[in-house]
């Protein structure tokens, strides 16, 4: 089981894994002990079942869970599948559509709405309306208008799936719509193969289209959008993006009037952090972060929204690094620093000022796992040469790693953090 399985829960104290495909448990972080089974496919009331899961998110509140089964892959990280809700207290599966199958499905903060993607289109089911379902948008054509999930070069180059989020307050869905009508198609030929088997290609080899820029031709036209749920007003949010410039996230704040975008140019040297209201639809300029030859797409991945601004990667001291920018703009502060670079960004945690992240650690094959202090001073957490990979608890009192060397295979442990020496290493022991 690697840390990728590991999601933590809002207590804090423990984390939410899949065992055997087939229930759901909540373990301790303390000493990895199973201490609640969620879900479990042979555990279930009423008329609705299923054989296996595949993937699953916890509502907010806890007391619901999105699972899904018969996934079915699209492109490299993306998929669809067919979600049901389940109820933890009573125990009960429904389906959240019978439309067909879903993409990226997502909780509202209050837990009682779910939006996701189907056939270039965004629906929201809200659960107080006994499951209701509407679309929001009805412009999705497949090779011509993609709305809430990014197209196949977004997917590829900035490594994400879902292009929407609700607002604070559940009271809006905002998404990047990308127009790829321009773009120009490639196709490739379908055989029989295995896993999936096509047996209407046994004889005769069929063929998929879709859209592919290569290198100099013309990008999909992304812009973002707005949707009121309760007036059901759509609106076009006022950010500036460059002719084939790009939209690699959008993502919500702790404050309903506010959501953020990134903006990128074609040359990918250029970041844009924008704050945009998505009733007023203006979008205000709060960073801009100029690197050469170009901005990986580790900087997207580690992009995060905190409760007092947000926290980003930059290369431009000659090292990746970690940066704090409040909300309202302002000259960003160093949260790491060193000739060693970040790898991963883990959290932030504004209470204490404290900032959990990966770096390499001496050469290409080593990375620990790391806390640095509101003063940039960093001590090492993980105890073992090697690489690190690290999950930690939603308080950061604890942190679940995976380390490996060219010798060893993965190996999991996690616990409390205390200074290096005190260290033990046995699995789930008190680190």
């Amino acid at each position: 089981m690697s840390p990728d399985g590991v999601n933590p829960m809002a207590d804090g104290e423990s984390y939410a894994r899949i065992e055997d495909d087939k229930r759901i448990v909540r373990c301790s972080f303390k000493d990895g002990k199973v201490e609640e089974t969620l879900f479990d496919v042979s555990d279930v009331r009423g008329r609705v079942h299923i054989d296996e899961i595949n993937d699953y998110i916890i509502s907010p509140k806890g007391d619901n869970i999105l699972i899904e089964t018969e996934h079915e892959q699209i492109y490299r990280r993306s998929g669809k599948g067919k979600w049901y809700i389940y109820s933890i207290k009573n125990k009960t599966l429904e389906l959240l559509s019978d439309g067909g199958k879903q993409e990226q499905p997502l909780w509202s903060p209050d837990g009682y709405m779910v939006a996701f993607v189907r056939e270039g289109n965004l629906f929201l089911v809200k659960l107080l309306f006994n499951n209701s379902e509407s679309q929001i948008t009805k412009d999705g054509e497949m090779n011509r208008v993609i709305n809430g999930k990014p197209d196949w070069v977004y997917e590829e180059e900035f490594v994400f799936t879902r292009a929407f989020c609700f607002t604070a307050d559940a009271s809006m869905l905002c998404w990047i719509r990308f127009d790829e009508s321009k773009v120009p198609l490639y196709s490739f030929p379908l055989y029989k193969g295995l896993k999936p088997e096509r047996e209407q290609y046994l004889t005769y080899p069929g063929r998929f289209e879709y859209k592919y820029p290569m290198a100099g031709e013309v990008n999909s036209t992304p812009s973002v959008h707005s949707f009121d749920i309760k007036s059901r007003v759509t609106r076009k949010l006022q950010l500036p993006v460059e002719a084939d410039g790009y939209v690699p996230r959008i993502m919500s704040t702790e404050q309903p009037e506010k959501i953020v975008c990134l903006t990128q140019n074609r040359h990918q040297d250029q970041l844009g952090v924008y704050v945009c209201n998505p009733r007023s639809t203006e979008c205000r300029l709060v960073l801009t972060d100029d690197v050469k030859p170009y901005i990986g797409e580790t900087v997207y991945g580690n992009f995060r929204v905190v409760s007092d601004g947000f926290v980003y990667m930059s290369e431009k001291s000659g090292t990746a690094q970690l940066y704090h920018c409040s909300i309202n703009g302002g000259a960003p502060r160093a949260l790491t620093s060193g000739e060693q670079p970040v790898v991963d960004f883990y959290g932030y945690d504004a209470r204490t000022g404290n900032t959990y992240y990966s770096a390499k650690d001496g050469g290409p094959l080593r990375e620990a796992v790391y806390v640095s202090d509101s003063k940039g001073k960093a001590k090492k957490l993980s105890q073992q040469e090697g690489v690190n990979h690290a999950v930690f608890s939603a308080n950061y009192k604890y942190f679940y790693n995976e380390w490996s060397n060219l010798d060893t295979p993965p190996v999991y442990s996690g616990g409390q953090q205390r200074p290096a020496r005190q260290a033990r290493r046995d699995v789930f022991g008190q680190a």
